[in-house]
């Protein structure tokens, strides 16, 4: 005969009845609230192992209760079993095919194995049921970010500002998607109101940064960037970019510091771009053995890289080494054919010495 426990039982002592009885292969009944509490122990402990044993038994004696299968799915999300996942949400739809909280978790299923087309339906099914939209709006731009439908998400998570505008998540995701639909403007504005909410956001200060640069606004470039290094010391990408900010202000002994502390960084990097700026840096001022040093290095890169044999025949040249130089003006001129000032450059060095 199956012995009855009551639902008052609270979850440690539910826990132990339970394993008692699976232990001495007995049969006890449990109401579902029991089960729910004994399966939550387990996955608060993470044995997600017992927790589908104890979700097992609960099939059984509650073969009509949706909630099983709702918790079973979860287990299995936490698993990465997707799809044994989306099984068990099906089968709880069909006890309960228009409860949003289930229609709300395929969704969310649907958007971990990337099927956003898929989530999009689940969400819209319960939209117009919703008395506050600002969540189902955010995880409806995700997905048309994701499917690059920019125009869609745009819509979505400004939808979701409507109803909640300090939603930090939102405000950052639709600053991206104006970026990338070159709305730069509106993009730094909702930036701003992002780094309102959270000061402390070096990625978003970063991202500022970016935009300005991307308008020329080189001193509101400059100072993002400065406040994202204040925030995140170890930022490389910050340090590089602000390199190249101060390069393009032909500020190039403040470009050459930035460009060495993305290198400190990075460690010993063999990185093409970083190489040639920094060489171009080094000759602007006139320190041509360290650029020299790093042309070297971007040809170790790529040895097709033109700028990098053109700027080796340019630092021989200041140097006074004409014969040498003639012969890197004259790789430069093979890889860039259409060149002129390396042509320029190649027919007024002379093999004999100037002065």
């Amino acid at each position: 005969m199956e012995k009855y426990f009551e639902n008052t039982e609270d979850g440690f002592n539910a826990v132990v009845r339970f394993e008692e009885m699976i232990e001495n292969h007995q049969q006890f009944f449990f109401e579902w609230m029991t089960y729910e509490l004994i399966i939550q122990y387990y996955t608060q402990k993470r044995n997600y192992k017992k927790a589908l044993v104890a979700c097992e038994y609960a099939e059984q004696q509650h073969p009509y209760s949706f909630e099983v299968f709702f918790e079973k799915a979860q287990i299995y999300i936490e698993l990465n079993h997707y799809e044994l996942a989306l099984e068990c949400i099906e089968y709880a739809q069909k006890f309960q095919p228009v409860d949003m909280e289930l229609l709300s978790f395929k969704g969310a299923v649907f958007m971990q194995i990337e099927q956003y087309e898929n989530a999009i339906t689940c969400f819209e099914s319960i939209y117009n049921f919703l008395s506050n939209k600002a969540e189902i709006n955010y995880q409806l731009g995700i997905c048309y970010q994701c499917i690059e439908e920019m125009n869609q998400a745009i819509q979505f998570f400004q939808k979701t500002l409507e109803e909640e505008p300090l939603h930090e998540n939102a405000l950052f995701e639709l600053a991206t998607c104006l970026e990338e639909s070159n709305q730069l403007e509106d993009s730094i504005k909702y930036y701003h109101r992002y780094v309102d909410e959270d000061p402390f956001s070096a990625v978003a200060w970063y991202n500022i940064g970016v935009l300005c640069d991307r308008l020329k606004k080189y001193d509101d470039a400059i100072d993002a960037y400065e406040y994202a290094i204040a925030i995140d010391d170890e930022f490389s990408s910050v340090y590089y970019n602000l390199a190249l900010t101060y390069m393009a202000l032909e500020n190039y002994e403040k470009a050459v510091f930035h460009f060495v502390e993305t290198i400190k960084l990075e460690g010993d990097l063999l990185d093409e771009k970083l190489h040639l700026c920094l060489a171009h840096c080094y000759f602007q001022i006139d320190k041509f053995s360290k650029a020299i040093k790093h042309y070297h290095t971007v040809i170790k890169c790529n040895s097709k890289e033109d700028e990098a044999w053109f700027g080796l025949g340019a630092c021989l040249f200041n140097q006074k080494k004409w014969l040498e130089s003639s012969h890197f003006y004259t790789k430069a001129t093979k890889l860039q054919s259409k060149n002129a000032k390396y042509w320029f450059c190649l027919l007024y060095t002379s093999p004999s010495p100037r002065d």
